[in-house]
């Protein structure tokens, strides 16, 4: 029994580290509840960042190429979590392994979104 605890501990070394906040959980379906509420949190810092570039993007054509880029990433996202959790598809670990995979994908979307509603108007360098 200690063998499968081990396995399982080396399986989910990543995802816990992202689920550092639902430490005290005691069951998976916890885990899973708390590991999605901290992706819904990640999520609402995106869809903040989000409004405020698209909102600043005053050029009707920018902000359709926004709305698209926006869509197609998280359709690369949804996809890329499936392929990247498939491993788990159908156990009680995949919603928080798919939780955990959004939550990743969208703090990094997060951050470009960020730096692109940092840019200084008129720098060449950025990427807007």
């Amino acid at each position: 029994m200690n063998l499968l605890i081990a396995a399982m501990l080396l399986l989910a070394g990543p995802a816990l580290a992202w689920a550092a906040d639902c430490s005290h959980e005691q069951t998976q379906t916890e885990i899973n509840r708390c590991t999605d509420q901290e992706f819904r949190k990640a999520d609402a810092a995106l869809n903040r960042i989000y409004a405020q570039l698209k909102a600043r993007t005053t050029d009707p054509d920018a902000q359709n190429r926004l709305v698209a880029a926006e869509k197609a990433w998280i359709a690369f996202r949804d996809r890329e979590c499936e392929f990247e959790t498939e491993d788990s598809i159908g156990g009680s670990i995949h919603p928080m392994e798919m939780a955990i995979c959004y939550q990743e994908k969208t703090v990094a979307r997060t951050a470009e979104l960020k730096r692109q509603l940092d840019c200084p108007e008129g720098d060449p360098t950025c990427t807007r």
